[in-house]
């Protein structure tokens, strides 16, 4: 959706689409690192998802410096629905409908509720929401880090690094 949808074959077009991208995968991470214990110890911390490409370091800063006591992984969704917006108002997305189906693929990421033992418990999950809905219309509206060109940018088939698989100062952490 992300690339039939945001036009454009400039630059800024390119780095939109890729930061949507990634966004989409950093939606994922941060929502499995909360439920797998496979995935927390391939990305124990925020710095690894800067080593490994799947975040910037301004955006680590960024969300390093907001304060919220039941988990930030639903930030890289807003920051999606931010930049997407913006890219519509660019005019980058031609009609308002596409711009919805991109938000319903964030929302459908960022959807790990069940009745499983390992999903989340609703009535922590809706007083959290609470708490994200006021944090996000006082303090977040439209805002997301600057858009850069991404850890991956020349790179047709960039690979994540998984613990012990490579070794390399980019890996040292792992």
């Amino acid at each position: 959706m992300i690339a039939s949808y945001v036009h454009g074959t400039d630059e800024r077009s390119r780095m939109i689409r890729r930061t949507l991208a990634r966004y989409l995968i950093l939606i994922q991470v941060l929502t499995y690192q909360a439920v797998s214990t496979a995935v927390k110890r391939r990305f124990p911390t925020t710095q690894h998802l800067v080593s490994a490409g799947i975040m910037t370091k301004e955006e680590k800063s960024v969300l390093d410096k907001i304060s919220f006591t039941h988990g930030k992984w639903w930030i890289s969704c807003h920051w999606f629905c931010s930049l997407a917006t913006r890219a519509r108002k660019e005019g980058r997305i031609k009609d308002p409908v596409l711009l919805n189906g991109m938000l319903n693929v964030a929302e459908q990421i960022l959807h790990p509720y069940g009745e499983d033992d390992d999903d989340f418990e609703l009535n922590w999950c809706l007083d959290r929401s609470v708490q994200i809905a006021y944090l996000v219309v006082d303090n977040l509206q439209l805002k997301h880090p600057k858009v850069t060109k991404d850890f991956f940018w020349d790179e047709t088939e960039p690979i994540l690094p998984r613990r012990g698989s490579r070794p390399s100062s980019l890996y040292s952490l792992c």
